[in-house]
């Protein structure tokens, strides 16, 4: 019952924040994005043959997972601790008749609830985008479900670890700021092979496109994430008050 009871306070002390927007500009943004892409470029988008539904998803995709998905996670694993951070409350929480494990694993499932939510958002945002832009195609429902489930495997390594990095750094800015710089380095080393270890490029590893692997890369995650969150419970029911 306690787990649900620190949901809900966690849910309430965001009503304050603008964590409910970012949830939806960043699919919003997006989709606006790639709307006008295929609206002005569609006869270099689209080759004679080729599926449009199916370069549209793989252009949403590739923005989604290797470059908002990932910071929206840091960013709301940042703000869902920046409460405790701003006004020394670590002290009253960790005090409270709650188990401390139960604090960090409400952190960390609430940040991946509103990744869901976001996720959910861009999925039939993407819906309604491809409607709007006359695509005569059957919608691939099955393609579109992959572009849903497996990014959201693929951050569970990084929520893990942005939840830990947010309730061990007392300064927002420096945990949403690893987080971030994590996604560019990602970005500018996609195709080496060590990136391809680097939790924060799992996201784009693990969409449907290209030449992807996205069961091997979001069971990678998975494990990742597990190991992680082990680790960070660890350490948060020892920390000093």
């Amino acid at each position: 019952m306690s787990f649900f009871r620190v949901l809900q306070v966690e849910c309430l002390k965001l009503k304050r924040s603008k964590i409910f927007l970012l949830v939806l500009l960043g699919p919003f943004l997006i989709l606006s994005m790639q709307f006008l892409n295929f609206t002005l470029r569609y006869n270099l988008l689209v080759k004679p043959g080729k599926s449009e539904w199916w370069e549209f998803i793989q252009e949403v995709g590739s923005f989604w997972g290797v470059l908002v998905l990932p910071i929206i996670v840091a960013i709301v694993a940042g703000m869902i601790n920046a409460v405790e951070h701003s006004s020394n409350a670590w002290k009253y929480v960790l005090t409270m008749p709650i188990k401390r494990r139960t604090i960090y694993l409400g952190k960390l499932l609430l940040t991946f609830l509103l990744s869901v939510s976001s996720s959910i958002i861009l999925t039939i945002g993407l819906v309604i985008t491809g409607k709007a832009l006359g695509f005569k195609e059957a919608i691939p429902w099955g393609k579109i479900g992959e572009l849903f489930l497996y990014p959201l495997l693929g951050i569970i390594a990084i929520s893990a670890i942005q939840v830990w990095l947010s309730t061990r750094l007392h300064n927002f800015s420096i945990a949403v700021g690893i987080g971030i710089g994590s996604v560019v380095i990602s970005l500018f080393m996609s195709q080496s092979m060590y990136t391809h270890w680097f939790p924060w490029v799992y996201p784009f590893m693990t969409a449907p496109i290209e030449d992807n692997q996205p069961t091997f890369y979001s069971i990678v995650s998975v494990c990742v994430g597990i190991a992680m969150t082990l680790l960070g419970m660890w350490e948060f029911e020892r920390r000093d008050v």
